[in-house]
């Protein structure tokens, strides 16, 4: 077995492609958040909404991604309204 089918398995290229995109916008999207950037969370909803494609096969996991969805646009709106506010 070679490097790049130990990585990928037997991914489909747009999974391959997905999951990388995922991987970057998980990365920027915890980086601004953690220096209080508020469109961390856009990154991160991003992020999340292509775990959900890669997981569409299960149910559990789908429901995860989207209520962490829902949470995260929850965040994202009160972050926002409390930048108004100060």
């Amino acid at each position: 077995m070679d490097l790049l089918t130990f990585i990928i398995g037997d991914m489909t290229p747009t999974e391959v492609y997905v999951s990388i995109v995922s991987l970057i916008t998980t990365v920027v999207g915890l980086y601004y958040l953690g220096i209080k950037r508020a469109t961390g969370y856009i990154w991160f909803t991003i992020s999340l909404s292509c775990q959900m494609y890669l997981l569409r096969d299960n149910v559990l996991l789908v429901t995860q991604m989207i209520i962490l969805i829902v949470l995260n646009i929850r965040n994202y709106r009160k972050w926002k309204l409390e930048e108004k506010c100060e």
